[in-house]
């Protein structure tokens, strides 16, 4: 079990310095919804065919940032907000000769 925990944590570890680094977060859907006054936003993420979420969670005028284990539910890392994170896909350009 400890060792599931350390994998769990070095991948949530690698997601949160790419997110802090600026790289793109690629997100195909997200879902959003209301708990006790609470607006979740969540966007599954997958690293190695393995799915995590992102949430981010809106109190008022606090948004808490968190990067979820689907696998280990009580294992995440919040980051530090505000924090800027791009969301999509990198856009490319090529030169026409």
């Amino acid at each position: 079990m400890s060792g599931h925990v350390e994998a769990e944590l070095k991948v949530l570890t690698r997601l949160a310095q790419s997110l802090i680094s600026g790289e793109c977060l690629e997100i195909e859907e997200a879902f959003e919804y209301q708990q006790s006054g609470i607006k979740i936003t969540a966007m599954p993420i997958y690293h190695k065919l393995v799915e995590y979420i992102f949430t981010i969670e809106e109190r008022g005028d606090v948004m808490t940032l968190q990067l979820r284990s689907t696998q280990i539910p009580e294992l995440f890392i919040a980051l530090p907000s505000p924090l800027m994170v791009k969301i999509g896909s990198p856009i490319t350009v090529e030169e026409l000769c």
